[in-house]
């Protein structure tokens, strides 16, 4: 992160396996911003988990403005990007075990009472920092809250 990087404090670089991972913040403070409206694409899941994880993927389908968001703090990086900011959707980390949920009146849920399928939510995205691998560099983002929306009922196309 060259362009412009006297906007981000970069931490020590740490190398987990083949991709070393460099934290950062801005202003001193963490990286966080908010993406209205947006809904949970697929149950929240890690490829070949076994069912006990508690770091999973999370998908976000969302207007564009939190996808524009992250595009912004992408262009920062130097190198073949891949972007957390998919086809339609924007794709990110949640940890079951640090995440605070939230209802409508902001009154804090227990994650157990969550039903995952076509949530529709606020989501609070938090910019932990960047990997890099020998071919690769990305931004390592997380969701650290949600607030739970009521669910829209959709209108049968038959009515």
């Amino acid at each position: 992160m060259s362009k412009q990087s006297e906007e981000y404090c970069w931490g020590k670089s740490v190398k987990r396996g083949p991709t070393t991972f460099t934290p950062c913040t801005k202003d001193e403070k963490p990286i966080k911003f908010l993406i209205e409206n947006c809904h949970v694409l697929f149950i929240p899941n890690v490829y070949k988990g076994d069912g006990t994880e508690t770091r999973l993927n999370l998908c976000l389908q969302e207007s564009g403005i939190g996808a524009s968001k992250i595009t912004q703090h992408e262009s920062f990086l130097d190198g073949d990007i891949c972007s957390a900011v998919k086809e339609n959707y924007i794709k990110c980390k949640i940890n079951l075990n640090n995440l605070s949920l939230y209802d409508i009146d902001n009154k804090k849920i227990d994650n157990n009472d969550i039903d995952w399928v076509n949530l529709r939510c606020n989501a609070i995205i938090h910019i932990k920092g960047k990997w890099e691998s020998k071919t690769q560099i990305g931004l390592q983002l997380e969701c650290s809250d949600l607030q739970i929306l009521p669910h829209i009922e959709k209108l049968s196309p038959f009515a």
